[in-house]
């Protein structure tokens, strides 16, 4: 692999890596809105479900009640009876469809219902979300230091690339046991510009 070639390779890999960084960023990004509104819309089931819950609570109550007073006086009320099953089941039916549709719907319109109640959450929750998103955030840094030594390491590369071709355009030819990578580049440097100063003090032959 010629010295351009493997500098076009480094060059390739910095820039996938750079991708790569960013697409987990936004990522983690992404996931830590998709755990605030998976949080909230549960937070808006439960609720529901708690006035669902009451609702059936309450009718069973009145049903009890209702057949007490049938027993006692079975003539009395039975028209308010009907109308009072029919509005309590117009209202279980009307609550039941909306629990169905904040189940079905997206995350973002559970977010835009959620945001007038300015619900709280408890300590345990926030604790945990914390975590989580410390652990994200720390898995961040933690690709971003690594791509900070990732672009030492190119920048090293780079120089000795440049290097090799300066010492090829000035006709330095490495042997076979010369190494690249485990010379200083200030002394590789420091060859390249004693050997061109020879060059020049070299005196023409007559």
């Amino acid at each position: 692999m010629t010295v351009r070639r493997s500098f076009c390779v480094s060059r390739e890999a910095h820039q996938q890596q750079q991708t790569v960084l960013q697409r987990y960023r936004r990522t983690v990004s992404k996931t830590a809105g998709l755990e605030a509104t998976i949080k909230q819309q549960e937070k808006i089931i439960e609720k529901m479900e708690k006035v669902l819950d009451n609702k059936l609570t309450e009718k069973s109550k009145e049903n009890a009640e209702r057949k007490l007073m049938m027993k006692m006086d079975p003539t009395a009320g039975e028209e308010d009876n009907r109308k009072v099953e029919i509005q309590s089941a117009a209202e279980n039916w009307r609550l039941r469809g909306e629990l169905d549709k904040i189940r079905s719907q997206p995350p973002q319109a559970a977010i835009i219902i959620q945001q007038p109640a300015q619900q709280v959450f408890p300590d345990r929750e926030r604790l945990t979300l914390l975590s989580k998103l410390e652990k994200a955030e720390t898995r961040g840094l933690t690709l971003e230091k690594q791509l900070e030594e990732n672009c030492k390491r190119w920048g090293r590369q780079k120089q000795d690339m440049l290097t090799r071709l300066s010492e090829h355009n000035y006709g330095f030819e490495r042997t076979s046991t010369t190494i690249a990578h485990d010379l200083p580049l200030k002394s590789v440097s420091d060859s390249v510009l004693e050997r061109t100063r020879r060059r020049q003090l070299k005196p023409v032959k007559k």
